[in-house]
């Protein structure tokens, strides 16, 4: 059929003018407009972090609470009563400012509280399965749901200034089965080692102390010498856990250091610290950086629970168990390290 288009004098100029664009849409507001975003996030998920494992925990003692009761203190004494409080508000925050997803804090929390966990596991066998596992849902809950709403608020108002979309690379799933086995066997083998030379002795002499309300946390040392899947068995999935938390994002880091032209060097001198980071590749430093708050998360919570949080609780007990699990995860990233260079 013949075009019907006109094409006489008659005919309307074709419009040269481009279309409108569309207003765009106006970015929403924050309900407290004199708080600025980057602070009035970290303070919303504190909060929505101590209420929520509040109110878990008041409801988890209905079924458990006698049992808790058992190790743990109502009140933390001296000192503790503002430590352990204190610690809680630095770890949501260190969560935060440190640009960690849903995922990775669930990771972090759980290795967190592994030391602890496999600690009560061996020597207070009393506590049940139940026990255990309401505190790691309760702990790994209250922070883990208020990041996964904070993130994605902060996500669509592209507002946030610290968070970083981190997702794991596609690794090879053999090599991430293979680097898993060899973290749980690299834990588990310092964990043995430990506690038949001379972790137990430790144990057994800061731990178990009569006071006049007979708090003796270690009730029995059966468990280091026949051990059962509750108190070995968590080093598969701590190795598991960290090698998803830290191998499997450095592997996708570029493992050899860029060469800087010429022209390319800053006036001012570097630091010996400057001089000794800038020697380490990229793969090298994300290895360094997640190592680190891996061991300090496990570290310093395993100070907090065992020395303020348990009855007959002790500082120099709980800084030989922690430093073990320390340990041993700075030698998982020393280990780490080394293949990644590879």
């Amino acid at each position: 059929m013949p075009s019907t288009k006109r094409t006489g004098p008659g005919a309307r100029p074709a419009s040269s003018s481009p279309e409108p664009e569309k207003a765009s849409e106006p970015i929403p507001k924050s309900g407290f407009p004199w708080i600025p975003q980057h602070i009035l996030n970290p303070l919303i998920l504190v909060i929505l972090n101590l209420t929520i494992s509040s109110g878990l925990t008041a409801l988890a003692a209905q079924y458990i609470g006698d049992e808790l009761s058992i190790v743990q203190k109502n009140i933390p004494e001296e000192y503790w009563w503002y430590v352990v409080p204190g610690w809680r508000v630095v770890k949501a925050l260190g969560i935060w400012y440190g640009g960690f997803g849903a995922t990775e804090t669930t990771l972090l929390t759980m290795l967190s509280l592994a030391p602890t966990t496999h600690f009560l596991a061996t020597f207070h066998p009393s506590l049940s399965a139940a026990a255990h596992a309401s505190t790691l849902s309760i702990s790994t809950l209250s922070i883990t749901l208020p990041i996964y709403l904070l993130r994605s608020r902060a996500a669509k108002n592209h507002h946030h200034r610290h968070h970083r979309d981190h997702t794991a690379p596609n690794t090879d799933k053999s090599l991430n089965l293979a680097i898993g086995l060899l973290t749980s066997s690299i834990y588990a083998s310092v964990l043995y080692t430990a506690l038949k030379t001379f972790l137990t002795r430790l144990i057994v002499t800061y731990f178990s102390v009569v006071s006049t309300r007979a708090e003796v946390l270690v009730e029995s040392v059966e468990r280091v010498y026949h051990p059962t899947p509750a108190s070995w068995g968590i080093s598969a999935p701590v190795g598991f856990a960290v090698a998803q938390l830290i191998f499997e994002y450095a592997v996708n880091e570029p493992g050899e250091v860029k060469e800087k032209a010429d022209d390319d060097v800053s006036p001012a001198p570097k630091s010996f610290v400057k001089k000794i980071w800038d020697w380490f590749s990229p793969r090298g430093k994300t290895v360094i950086k997640r190592t680190g708050w891996v061991a300090g998360y496990m570290g310093a919570d395993t100070l907090v629970k065992l020395a303020g949080v348990m009855r007959g609780g002790s500082l120099e007990g709980a800084a030989a168990v922690s430093g073990v699990w320390v340990a041993a995860t700075f030698l998982v990233g020393g280990v780490y390290g080394w293949i990644g260079r590879e």
